[in-house]
């Protein structure tokens, strides 16, 4: 399985924050390892002036909320979490296709300048 990270700068956040933003992406990286059949998963954070951009993606097999009747607690959890950070959580997924999430987390107005 191949790995990739791609981090263009650090942006500090609270510790609380940062955890919460941990336990997303390894949620994510769990259940692509869980369910996924992946041998690719792409891992990347975009900081831009105003948020924190996580976006995640796998070629695994996918899946589809309609088809499967439900969508498991670890995504609700990633979702429930990304709304406790007034973010928005997208994903986006189809059968044989892979996985795509995509999570905007606004900074608050004191993280902003914390750049290194």
């Amino acid at each position: 399985m191949k790995f990739h990270l791609l981090f263009p700068a650090i942006r500090f956040f609270d510790s609380d924050r940062e955890l919460i933003i941990f336990r997303i992406t390894q949620e994510a990286i769990n259940n692509i390892l869980k369910h996924a059949r992946a041998t690719v998963i792409d891992v990347t954070l975009d900081f831009t002036p105003v948020s924190l951009v996580l976006k995640i993606r796998d070629n695994g097999i996918g899946f589809s909320k309609y088809q499967d009747n439900h969508v498991g607690t670890g995504l609700q959890n990633m979702e429930k979490r990304t709304v406790l950070l007034n973010g928005v959580f997208v994903i986006e997924s189809h059968r044989r296709k892979g996985t795509f999430i995509n999570i905007e987390i606004p900074y608050n107005k004191n993280e902003n300048a914390k750049i290194v």
